[in-house]
């Protein structure tokens, strides 16, 4: 990958494509990550309440959802600064052997203490493959091109959202939900075969890689290691509350909160927490996205269970609707004639106003008396906004970051995002772990509602992910500043 690839004329990219001779390692081996990706997040998520229950752990259901998200908090701080020194061919192949290392373990687990502990695993892995594959992308691929590829990789998810649930739900009700697990694992053997002509060559990092880490850098590893064990905390608090040790609980959670601000001030880019013009706002908008939108779509399938009485081969229907609908937006999106006509920041507008309707209605799942088509259509309709959103963010974080340093922009934006979700799964799992011996609808209603004021929040703020009075951002080793309104 050189800077001529970089620098490509546009007309000449556009006209070449992604599928071109000498794009087609890049292209083929990232869709075959993502769609590995996808079909694991879809297999997890659809046999997880059989997991805690058979394994009589349901106080750690919140554990296990948001353990993979604490593991990635550190995780991505750490390959974050790696990848731009060692380039992603080097994090891609350790990653891809983690992330079968962690679905094994998950087979195996013998209680739901170990599965916790397997899922950590997984978070650290998702890390290496998310940090890889967008680092390989922003240094193979032109600028132009990106918008496609996201609506591509959108699009990668469609298979495993519509396949992925049933197909696990059906394995863990005939064979047993281990071998949800395992099934992933083995999927990883196609998938890295075909990434594998994409790594071939040496390891490329476009930063330097002698001498000892700058000061900058080494903070933000240590802020996100402080981060990943404070949210670990904050997870095993949530945990506790409603047993015999739930003050320990409780007081574990309000001490950790704090901690969590202030840590959180050092990771991210100044002026995130305020949503300051420009790339801090990009981080914030990821950040109410994953926490909103995940928040939504981890308790969907408990909900499902619990209060429409649903099987495992059926909960996961909320997953194949997020994975079709988001496949949507994006390919919507990524259209030329949407990027030629529509700024991102009018994108973004639009997604988070499609994810706020759409969340809001999807409160009604936990009301019986409603019918359950209803729910799901909004639930649709908010895919068809975090499909539009998530892209156009992600189009806007490359511009503004230099090339040099997009490892290190990039383990921002998803630190921001799994620190987010892994917040609002375990305070979401606290109130789950608290009220276990009585969960009634009202429950899953406020669980629900949240979501719904973060998107709203999201929508006020998209508006900034521009420049102040028309001037657009300039992020430090640009050039030349690049216009996001």
């Amino acid at each position: 990958m050189t800077s001529e690839t970089i620098d490509e004329a546009p007309d000449a990219a556009l006209a070449t494509g992604l599928w071109s001779r000498g794009r087609l390692p890049v292209t083929a081996g990232g869709l075959a990550m993502v769609t590995l990706g996808a079909y694991a997040d879809r297999a997890t998520g659809t046999v997880l309440p059989a997991a805690s229950t058979q394994l009589h752990g349901l106080a750690l259901f919140g554990a296990a959802g948001a353990a993979p998200m604490v593991a990635y908090i550190a995780a991505v701080a750490l390959f974050g600064v790696i990848v731009d020194r060692r380039g992603p061919s080097w994090l891609l192949r350790r990653s891809a052997a983690l992330f079968a290392v962690g679905q094994l373990g998950s087979a195996l687990a013998p209680t739901m203490l170990v599965l916790v502990a397997t899922r950590w695993v997984s978070g650290v892995s998702e890390a290496g493959l998310d940090i890889g594959v967008t680092v390989l992308l922003a240094q193979a691929l032109p600028e132009v091109l990106r918008p496609r590829m996201f609506g591509a990789m959108a699009v990668a998810w469609v298979l495993p959202s519509v396949v992925g649930p049933p197909v696990s739900g059906l394995i863990a009700q005939s064979l047993g939900w281990r071998w949800a697990f395992t099934v992933t694992a083995l999927l990883l053997l196609p998938a890295y075969a075909l990434v594998a002509p994409a790594l071939r060559g040496p390891a490329r990092g476009l930063s330097d890689s002698s001498g000892a880490w700058p000061a900058d850098r080494k903070r933000l590893v240590r802020a996100g290691a402080g981060c990943s064990l404070v949210a670990a905390v904050l997870v095993l608090a949530g945990a506790l509350l409603g047993g015999p040790a739930e003050w320990v609980g409780a007081a574990l959670m309000l001490a950790s909160l704090p901690a969590l601000l202030v840590l959180t001030r050092r990771a991210l880019p100044a002026g995130t927490l305020r949503a300051a013009r420009g790339m801090p706002t990009v981080v914030a908008l990821r950040a109410l996205t994953s926490a909103g939108f995940g928040m939504s779509g981890g308790f969907l399938p408990l909900t499902l269970t619990r209060v429409r009485g649903f099987g495992p081969a059926t909960t996961g229907i909320t997953l194949t609707i997020t994975g079709v609908f988001w496949a949507a937006g994006s390919w919507v999106h990524g259209r030329d004639k949407i990027q030629a006509r529509t700024s991102p920041t009018l994108r973004v507008r639009a997604g988070f106003a499609a994810m706020t309707a759409g969340l809001a209605g999807t409160v009604a799942l936990a009301a019986p008396t409603v019918p359950v088509a209803l729910p799901l259509i909004a639930w649709a309709v908010a895919g068809l906004g975090i499909g539009t959103v998530v892209p156009a963010l992600s189009v806007a974080s490359l511009a503004l970051a230099p090339v040099q340093e997009q490892g290190r922009y990039q383990s921002a934006i998803y630190l921001a995002s799994s620190l987010a979700g892994s917040v609002v799964t375990a305070i979401g799992g606290a109130w789950i772990a608290a009220y276990r011996a009585q969960l009634r609808p009202a429950t899953f209603v406020t669980l629900l509602s949240v979501p719904v004021l973060m998107a709203l929040l999201g929508l006020l703020l998209a508006g900034r992910i521009g420049g102040g009075r028309g001037r657009p951002p300039t992020m430090c080793g640009q050039k030349r500043p690049v216009s996001l309104r």
